[in-house]
């Protein structure tokens, strides 16, 4: 018997480990597909196709018709990346499908050119972006370029990278520029969902045409080069607006300023960086160390929560999450509190508060939303709730005071047994007769 017992408790022990590890290895090497149409990209973008095998199992594919992202009714890709702009189709795979492929928390990457075709056009409308839509757009820079008469290769100072350490924490931009030869894309300003990675330079432009052009621009440095949408499900689609900017070419003019920017929103784009976890929501009154199911109105209270962020490029493992912008809710309807969470003393990573319950009873909720572009959308709601004082927990109550309790109770019985008596008096029955 106990043999037994030690053998189910081993097997139990062995199928959590090879589950963990399983969960370890999709977040560390994922699934990923490249559609390309041009077979020189295996000659000049050697060190971006690094930067895709590095943390990821590539497949590589052109645009045929049998391309599938599917099998046995499950996603076989957590990622994928479209390098295509000539190509009427992408392959066998519709719009639809590939926007219900983010709809269940996948992640996108597609690469423009300065030429788009009309599907990648509709695709990246679909995702709430917009590139120009009739013919080539011609962005260009008198002041920040190549130098010579060619004011397509833009020199974009790498201040102009959004200031998001979700994305680039490691990046040293003092005196760097990122050599940019593609089209601009277009935010929708009232999405909160959008956010751009790389801003076109103040000096910039765009005309409908290549060359010069006695027209007025149709932009000047309002646009975006690299733009991205995070989705209420943490899915992520990344535009970068130029392939020529990921190229080996490129990447020795910018003196590797553009490989550390692709491998920073590869990283992002593929979830492998700026992913957030809150674990071990602990709430307690304040003189006793455990959580209760329910407290009382006005008790002191203590909570914390744990807080760890997952970066491939620091460490592959989940480090604590350092800030100082989680707040805490404490909601019954609308929010009675709405607190700062300080960090720990004692614990990285752990974030704090006291505070003292409201004087109304009813069920409340302990929220903590973290939503700030870049990272992960987390939120961890721990529900709780609130009674009234008892009778001997107010302040009016006082200890004296039992005796008359008694009294009144004595009262009462004797009452019922006064009725008792006289309802049963036989005295009573014959003066009735």
């Amino acid at each position: 018997m106990i043999f037994w017992i030690y053998l189910i408790g081993l097997c139990t022990t062995l199928s959590s480990l090879k589950s963990e590890l399983s969960v370890e290895n999709a977040n560390l090497y994922p699934e990923t597909l490249l559609i390309y149409e041009k077979e020189t990209i295996f000659e000049t973008h050697i060190n971006f196709l690094r930067i895709l095998e590095k943390n990821s199992n590539v497949k590589y594919s052109k645009p045929i018709a049998s391309l599938n992202i599917k099998k046995y009714g499950e996603y076989i890709y957590d990622n994928i990346v479209i390098m295509i702009s000539k190509s009427r189709t992408i392959g066998g795979l519709a719009i639809d499908a590939l926007t219900d492929y983010v709809n269940e928390g996948k992640n996108l990457i597609i690469i423009l050119e300065r030429d788009n075709s009309e599907v990648i056009k509709k695709l990246v409308q679909k995702f709430g972006f917009k590139v120009a839509t009739n013919g080539i757009s011609s962005f260009a820079d008198n002041f920040n370029n190549n130098g010579g008469k060619n004011y397509k290769i833009v020199k974009v100072a790498a201040t102009n990278l959004a200031r998001l350490s979700s994305v680039y924490d490691n990046m040293n931009i003092k005196d760097k520029n990122i050599m940019y030869d593609g089209c601009v894309i277009k935010c929708h300003g009232n999405d909160d969902l959008i956010f751009p990675l790389l801003n076109a330079p103040y000096t910039s432009y765009v005309n409908q045409k290549e060359g010069l052009s006695s027209n007025y621009p149709r932009s000047i440095g309002t646009s975006s080069l690299i733009a991205a949408l995070q989705t209420r499900n943490n899915a992520r689609v990344t535009l970068i607006g130029s392939s020529n900017m990921l190229s080996d070419k490129f990447n020795i003019l910018s003196q590797q300023t553009n490989l550390n920017v692709a491998r920073n929103v590869i990283s992002w784009g593929f979830k492998q960086k700026g992913v957030l976890q809150l674990v071990n929501p602990t709430h307690y009154i304040q003189s006793k160390d455990k959580s209760h199911p329910q407290y009382t109105i006005s008790q002191p209270i203590y909570y914390s929560i744990d807080a760890y962020q997952f970066n491939i490029e620091k460490s592959p493992k989940w480090e604590p999450f350092i800030t100082n912008q989680f707040q805490l809710e404490f909601i019954r309807i609308d929010p009675f509190y709405r607190l700062n969470l300080n960090s720990s003393q004692t614990h990285i990573g752990r974030y704090e508060a006291s505070f003292q319950l409201p004087d109304v009873f009813g069920i409340f909720k302990f929220s903590v939303i973290h939503n700030i572009p870049g990272y992960t959308y987390v939120d961890q709601i721990v529900t709780t709730s609130i009674a009234p004082l008892r009778h001997d927990q107010a302040d009016r109550f006082v200890i004296a005071a039992y005796p008359y309790y008694m009294n009144a109770f004595v009262v009462m019985i004797m009452t019922w047994i006064l009725v008792i008596v006289i309802m049963s008096s036989k005295k009573l029955k014959v003066k009735v007769q």
